[in-house]
């Protein structure tokens, strides 16, 4: 009878190793998707600002009709297009090969 008992506290024991480990793994993605979002945040913040500022300037330049303007915003816009895409490639985490398959 003690065997029995002896044998379920192994397993319990067994069992909480491994909801301890699957926590583990859990909590550094947790951390790792975290990090991302706050990264993703402040690259969309960044791109609003930017594409509030160019408008603005775009607005400036259309109500005193200041058409020299034009040209150097429109280079302004493709360099920030330019930027922008780069900055979102760089913030976008590379997909799985596969399914993830967590243990």
């Amino acid at each position: 009878m003690f065997n029995k008992y002896m044998k379920r506290l192994d397993q319990l024991a067994l069992a909480s190793e491994q909801i301890i480990e699957r926590l583990d793994i859990m909590d550094a993605q947790l951390t790792a998707l975290t990090a991302q979002v706050t990264a993703n945040t402040n690259l969309e913040a960044s791109a609003v600002q930017m594409i509030q500022g160019i408008a603005a300037q775009i607005a400036a330049a259309a109500a005193s009709n200041d058409t020299n303007a034009l040209p150097a915003l429109t280079a302004q816009l493709n360099t920030s297009a330019t930027a922008l895409a780069a900055a979102i490639q760089a913030n976008t985490p590379a997909q799985p090969a596969g399914p993830v398959v967590s243990a």
